[in-house]
């Protein structure tokens, strides 16, 4: 039975698309690779990570630097970043049903701190940040083993494809969003545990357990 909900921050808490997407624009012209169009963007939805790193040109040594660099540019700008409709219900009525609530994300925890409480969304027991862009089992794996966590009582949710794959590595549960960075379409061809189409049905599938 799951009695954790680890959840993804960026593209399945937060709507950050948009704003990943003009400073994926942005860094191209600093760190050289490929500038991506809005119609483009649409199609790297259906994209893995490497495919996406492929497409842009971006060799994986520098995903570290690309990561760092957007931390940085989030640092103090979470608050114009809103949460998704129904995350704040979503995230309430979980921890009234007394699930521990963590969050594993490539992106600072003062970052997500700041938009947390922005948003009056202090929910959260535990935390696991600055996870590497293709490197998220590992925290994964050592969130576990610091909050001794067992793998089978949790579950980690979020909208792209290499979420599925870290919590699989991780030995978690793993569940995908309709409304992140990867369409749900793609993501159901991986076939999650569990697939959500709306943030209320996480608290339908886990709380109510349909």
């Amino acid at each position: 039975m799951v009695a954790y909900v680890i959840f993804d921050f960026d593209g399945t808490i937060a709507d950050t698309y948009s704003w990943f997407l003009k400073n994926i624009q942005d860094m191209s012209k600093t760190f050289n690779f490929r500038y991506v169009t809005e119609e483009e963007g649409e199609t790297l939805r259906d994209k893995t990570y490497g495919e996406i790193m492929e497409f842009l040109g971006i060799s994986a040594w520098r995903t570290p630097q690309l990561a760092r660099e957007f931390r940085k540019r989030a640092a103090g700008k979470m608050t114009s970043v809103k949460p998704f409709p129904h995350i704040k219900e979503t995230l309430q009525r979980l921890a009234d049903h007394d699930y521990k609530l963590g969050i594993g994300s490539s992106n600072s925890e003062s970052n997500i701190r700041m938009f947390l409480k922005h948003n009056d969304l202090e929910v959260f027991d535990y935390f696991s940040c600055g996870m590497s862009l293709s490197g998220k089992a590992h925290k994964l794996r050592a969130l576990l083993k610091n909050e001794r966590i067992q793998a089978h009582e949790a579950i980690y949710i979020g909208d792209e494809l290499r979420d599925i794959e870290a919590a699989r590595k991780a030995g978690l549960k793993c569940g995908s969003v309709a409304w992140g960075y990867n369409t749900f379409t793609r993501l159901k061809e991986e076939q999650p545990d569990y697939c959500f189409e709306t943030p209320l049905e996480i608290v339908e599938k886990l709380v109510e357990r349909l």
